[in-house]
């Protein structure tokens, strides 16, 4: 018995789901762990890199000031101590070097003889540059001071003056803008929280890349870093709590004048301990759970459809496919067509073994003129969209009908399930026509009057639904300076804004999603630029796909396990838009914390007198009015007839446009849904006939699966009244019925 479940097909079900994923969460976690290890080492290591490489920069800085002073020392205006001539030298280098905020020459008892800078103190005995370049009679590092002549942090040096008997003759002393070491920090690019900063010989704070009144210049920096450095060699790398509270790894550097002098001078840099590994250690979590999870419902799927009903009609399909296979179309499935939809795969496969012939004739005659004509590409796209919208008509309006008639509640789950997914195939082929008529060159932005809070309200309206089942808030907020009524192309901004929202709802599993429009132009121009951003809090994009994820069928999780469906086409319709739009795409984005996409977008001032109509909401009583359907495709035709038979009304059916006039010589409606490709006579013709022969204005509704740009434009030009296009929506259905008829 064990062996027999384990050969049976619920028994190989579980076990492959076992089987794959138990190693997936052994590899998942030694991953994890590894990497966080390795973000470890690889932060040390870096870090020691980049103090080094600083601290080297430092030294570079100290030796141009030692040659600066050196050279200045033996000049004969400065060993003269010629006031005037000194001051306009030291004033020609302060002019050239702005990393100096003064220079000055003193005599042996420290009183000032020249500055380049104003000075309010006349000496400098008391300063320790002063007195260790006078006591050692060489070049000397000082100490943090607050400059006398500029009243900014600086940090001096100073050059003793020898006369011939190697006596001190004076001194010089330049003094370096602390404020300007950012230049030599601001290209590290590290993580929140990280800090750059430099010491003196004593632990005063002489640069912090971040300087607040936490982290004052002239303050002692954390006693615990400190140590660290005074008690290690030359440089290191320690872990300590700095003084505001955060945990750091951080590596030093002192720097000397020479190998045996004191060190004048530390640098430090730390990352916080929190940041490294972080995505690793969530990646590893996430992995984890998702596996479980996957693994769970991949079993209860597997014994609820094995058990239930699966296993007995797949096989009887399974069989029917293997006598088509060799030619056998005699054989039915054997499986009742109204059982579910298996049942709907047993009927179409019953068909299949009566028209096969047909269809290989078919496809054998199409194959042959494919390859005697040059179809171009735009061609292929548009019959490739009507040969799958006419089917999935068929299929839409089915599942629409079994959706009104009062299903169960586990009915009404898979039926709206079953249409969803209508709807996202039918999005597809939307978004592939798109990024075809936008590569050809063949959109025509339509530019009209339209409502900015319309546009606010179709996003609420569209997401804030399913927004709300998954725990996201979702807020749009508009900038109360944007003119209520803009001129622009409406569709094209709204296809912009929803692609982008669901982008943002689709990979924010918690958190908010916020939608603003901000006006970015002065308040009062007749030409507004817009900014559209949505902010999420989801999963992020890694910064190596930013570069790719606005072209076609690009998807930034592209394996067979990710968690989100689509086909990667609606960011590069978003950055083919905005370019048509003449506007401005960016993104941000951080790993693991959410994703900022901003749009701007140029527009006039528009006028509420200009703006579209809204729909209006009425209901019509159908109930006494007659429609005529003319559908060639029996499978559509059923469904057409049943859909507006729901509405009240009487309906009459032709297969083609010849018959459909026939029937109009003889019969009153109300209204005519005509398809336009037909054998016999097409839609046009028999729309042609109608006007101009029988000289009836009945309205005309294109139904049809021609979808094109310009197929629209093209029927109305035919005499035709309005359009549908395939498949049909029931309630957009009803709402264009509502709008034809007074």
């Amino acid at each position: 018995m064990r062996l027999a479940f384990f050969q049976s097909f619920r028994g190989m079900l579980f076990s492959l789901v076992l089987l794959a994923v138990l190693p997936a969460l052994g590899i998942i976690l030694h991953n994890g762990l590894a990497s966080r290890d390795d973000a470890v080492l690889h932060a040390r290591q870096e870090l020691a890199r980049i103090v080094t490489a600083l601290a080297g920069a430092q030294l570079r800085t100290t030796d141009v000031t030692r040659q600066t002073l050196t050279t200045l020392a033996i000049m004969d205006e400065v060993r003269n101590q010629d006031i005037v001539a000194c001051t306009e030298i030291f004033t020609r280098i302060l002019l050239h070097n702005p990393l100096y905020t003064n220079i000055t020459l003193t005599d042996p008892s420290g009183g000032i003889l020249v500055s380049a800078m104003p000075m309010t103190f006349p000496s400098l005995a008391d300063r320790k540059h002063f007195k260790d370049a006078l006591r050692t009679k060489v070049f000397s590092p000082g100490e943090y001071i607050v400059s006398r002549a500029t009243a900014v942090s600086s940090f001096p040096f100073a050059y003793p003056i020898l006369d011939e008997l190697g006596e001190v003759s004076g001194v010089l002393t330049v003094a370096l803008d602390l404020s300007k070491f950012h230049s030599f920090f601001a290209g590290e690019h590290l993580p929140d929280g990280s800090f750059l900063g430099v010491a003196d010989h004593e632990g005063r704070r002489l640069f912090r890349s971040f300087v607040d009144e936490s982290f004052p210049l002239g303050a002692f920096i954390s006693p615990s870093a400190w140590k660290a450095a005074k008690e290690g060699g030359e440089s290191g790398v320690f872990v300590s709590q700095g003084s505001d509270g955060l945990s750091r790894i951080s590596a030093f550097h002192k720097i000397r004048l020479d190998r045996d002098a004191p060190a004048y001078m530390t640098i430090f840099i730390g990352m916080p301990e929190a940041a490294i590994g972080a995505d690793a250690r969530k990646a590893m979590g996430t992995g984890l759970v998702l596996s479980a999870c996957a693994a769970v419902l991949a079993l209860v799927m597997a014994w609820v459809a094995e058990r239930a009903f699966f296993m007995p009609r797949v096989r009887a399909l399974v069989m029917a496919a293997e006598r088509f296979r060799i030619g056998d179309y005699g054989t039915p499935t054997g499986v009742n067509h109204d059982a579910g939809e298996l049942g709907l795969l047993a009927s179409a496969l019953d068909r299949m073994a009566q028209e096969r012939q047909v269809a290989v004739d078919a496809l054998r005659a199409a194959k042959d003129a494919a390859e005697d004509a040059s179809r171009s590409k735009s061609e292929f796209l548009a019959n490739m969209s009507h040969e799958i919208r006419t089917p999935l008509n068929g299929v839409l309006g089915m599942l629409q009908l079994l959706e009104s008639g009062r299903p169960s509640a586990e009915q009404r789950e898979y039926v709206e399930t079953a249409i969803r997914s209508t709807n996202r195939l039918t999005r597809l082929l939307s978004d592939i026509l798109d990024l075809s008529r936008i590569e050809s060159n063949k959109l025509v932005i339509q530019e009209e009057s339209f409502a900015v809070a319309d546009v606010r309200q179709s996003i609420l309206d569209i997401f804030e639904t399913p927004a709300r089942e998954k725990g996201v808030r979702l807020e749009v907020r508009v900038d109360p300076r944007i003119p209520a009524h803009l001129f622009g192309d409406e569709a094209r901004l709204r296809q912009i804004l929803f692609n982008l929202v669901g982008n943002a709802v689709k990979f924010t599993p918690k958190g908010q999603v916020a939608v603003n429009f901000v006006l970015v132009s002065a308040a009062g121009e007749s030409t507004c630029q817009i900014r559209f951003t949505v902010q999420d809090s989801g999963v992020g994009i890694p910064s190596e796909r930013l570069k790719d994820i606005f072209e076609p069928f690009i998807q930034v999780d592209g394996s067979c396990v990710r968690s989100h469906q689509g086909a990667g086409l609606g960011l590069a319709i978003v950055r083919r838009l905005v370019d048509l739009m003449h506007g401005q795409l960016q993104i941000q984005s951080t790993q693991g914390e959410g994703t900022l996409v901003g749009v701007t977008l140029p527009f006039t001032v528009g006028s509420a007198t200009l703006a579209r109509p809204q729909r209006s909401g009425v209901e019509r009583d159908l109930g006494e009015r007659r429609f005529l359907l003319v559908e060639d495709d029996s499978v559509n035709r059923m469904a057409m007839e049943r859909i507006l038979g729901k509405f009240g009304c009487e309906v009459i059916s032709a297969g083609n446009g010849l018959e459909a006039v026939e029937i109009l010589k003889r019969e009153n409606v109300d209204l005519v849904f005509m398809d336009v490709q037909m054998p016999v006579m097409d839609g046009m013709e028999a729309t042609r006939i109608i006007r101009e022969e029988l000289g009836l204005d009945v309205p005309i509704v294109a139904m049809t699966a021609y979808a094109m740009a310009g197929d629209r434009e093209r029927f109305l030009q035919g005499g035709m009244d309005s359009y549908v296009s395939k498949p049909v929506d029931m309630a957009r259905l009803k709402e264009t019925v509502n709008s034809i008829l007074v």
